[in-house]
């Protein structure tokens, strides 16, 4: 029923997901706004030593706090860090290469990863360090890299949305991510309802209550000798 119509369902709100929706709103707030005076009292308190996105729960933290966490990976799913001057944004943990797997590079030696540290290593001068790109980095990493535009002012690492038309966060459009990802795994459940064309019930020139038979027809939800 909280599938959206055009996957199955009937396009109810899931509470549960609107409300996890909503507490990403608060995780992005804090990893966004880290001079906010609720960034910096949670920060001082849970995680003062590291980052929010790599914050652990614990067993003292307060039920408003584990809620926000539990929220981290609607974040996880499309935040990542726009070039700014490169200083703020970490080569092997941060998220920052937009056409790559969790927009991350596959880690290193330790050797290595202690070498470079901060995206602003790997350039010099406003380009691409292409040499020392080609030592440390895979062929195809070392192409996707060079195709994230350095930014020519000296302006701060941002974090953006990478499926956001402004690389802000909506609560609209976190609800529809975790709403697909339900519809897919109920598809995965039911092969037959996850082929079936299902804007052709809810399109059709036809009374409400006839697009609604159709609907449990095809979810063999009516009361048949099949189904008793």
């Amino acid at each position: 029923m909280y599938v959206l119509k055009k996957f199955g369902g009937l396009g109810f709100r899931n509470m549960r997901n609107f409300n996890k929706a909503l507490l990403a709103k608060q995780a992005w707030r804090i990893l966004t706004n880290e001079d906010s005076l609720m960034s910096k009292v949670l920060k001082g308190k849970y995680f003062p030593k590291t980052y929010f996105m790599e914050a652990k729960a614990s067993q003292n933290g307060s039920f408003t706090w584990r809620s926000i966490l539990s929220s981290r990976e609607v974040l996880e799913k499309g935040a990542r860090k726009l070039i700014g001057d490169g200083y703020a944004t970490r080569i092997w943990n941060d998220p920052w290469i937009p056409t790559l797997p969790g927009f991350k590079v596959i880690p290193k030696q330790v050797e290595e990863m202690n070498e470079l540290n901060y995206v602003r290593d790997l350039w010099s001068d406003r380009k691409w360090n292409l040499q020392l790109l080609n030592e440390r980095f895979l062929s195809w990493e070392v192409q996707e890299i060079c195709n994230v535009m350095i930014s020519l002012f000296d302006t701060k690492d941002v974090w953006t949305r990478n499926f956001s038309k402004d690389g802000r966060f909506d609560v609209k459009s976190a609800y529809n991510m975790l709403t697909l990802k339900r519809a897919r795994e109920q598809a995965s459940c039911s092969p037959s309802a996850a082929i079936f064309k299902w804007n052709l019930i809810w399109n059709a020139s036809v009374p409400p209550k006839v697009k609604n038979f159709s609907w449990k027809a095809v979810r063999e939800g009516l009361a048949t000798r099949k189904n008793l």
